[in-house]
């Protein structure tokens, strides 16, 4: 079972394995199957249950952060539905019942957004660094003293695509373990740079900025390495109407390996038979 937060707040109803219900205001995910304990589940069952369990959980520490980030989903579809249908058959991840039980999130190379917006290139560089494309110019850095009007002219000069009022959008997903029996979950940080030429506000003022938001390889990029993901998003305001670019978590330092082997997927399903 797991608590919803953010734009998921308002589902109710069921969703494949899952039952959707209010509880003292927050929405609260849970399995199905606890209502078929005794029942034996097929193997088409079993695959479709494993299947769902990481990429609810991982919807959930997003906690509503990617709101609007599906601008092609179908008339009446949520976001977390259109999430769900990007994911639910690709970059699989295997948690087994008690790692669910536990809060289990595993940070995979989900498709976050899909929007009209250019793509972000990330890569990682030979120093274990994850760097997007966006041009900063080859003298800029960032010291104590740059200011976000300094910043967003760069972006704005040296990339194509981008302007003033553009906003960019970083998603990280922080992997780690926890407890005695090493349940892994996600911590889910974020940062916005808004290309704003006239703000004279601190660059390293902005929350997480300098890791995230920082200069490598003459690019944007983050800091020091780290085993999660990160997608920087870029999002524009049109006539009311949000606007993004279609981007996918780049992992680093393998966080979802472990889960998403054969030996993992037997153990998932091993766990429901029980």
């Amino acid at each position: 079972m797991a608590t919803l937060t953010g734009i998921t707040t308002h589902l109710s109803g069921s969703a494949g394995a899952w039952t959707f219900y209010r509880r003292l205001g927050t929405t609260v995910a849970k399995e199905k199957v606890e209502s078929h304990r005794n029942k034996k589940l097929s193997e088409a069952q079993l695959d479709h249950l494993v299947r769902w369990s990481n990429p609810v959980a991982f919807w959930s520490v997003t906690q509503g952060c990617l709101r609007n980030g599906f601008s092609h989903k179908r008339q009446g579809q949520t976001d977390f539905n259109a999430f769900m249908s990007a994911n639910l058959n690709r970059n699989e991840v295997y948690l087994t019942r008690n790692m669910v039980r536990l809060g289990a999130s595993v940070a995979a190379p989900y498709q976050l957004t899909d929007g009209r917006l250019p793509t972000i290139g990330v890569v990682e560089t030979g120093d274990g660094l994850l760097r997007t494309d966006i041009r900063l110019g080859d003298s800029f850095s960032i010291t104590p003293d740059t200011t976000v009007r300094e910043m967003s002219h760069a972006v704005v000069d040296n990339n194509i695509g981008f302007k003033y009022g553009d906003r960019i959008f970083c998603l990280v997903a922080l992997q780690y373990h926890v407890g005695t029996l090493g349940t892994p979950q996600v911590r889910v940080v974020t940062t916005t740079l808004s290309l704003d030429p006239y703000s004279h506000e601190p660059v390293l003022a902005i929350p997480w900025a300098a890791d995230f938001l920082s200069v490598v390889e003459g690019c944007l990029g983050a800091s020091a390495p780290l085993t999660g993901g990160i997608a920087w998003i870029h999002t524009r305001t049109l006539r009311d109407r949000p606007l993004v670019s279609t981007q996918h978590l780049v992992l680093s330092g393998a966080p979802d390996a472990p889960y998403s082997t054969p030996t993992a997927l037997a153990a998932a399903k091993a766990s429901y038979r029980r």
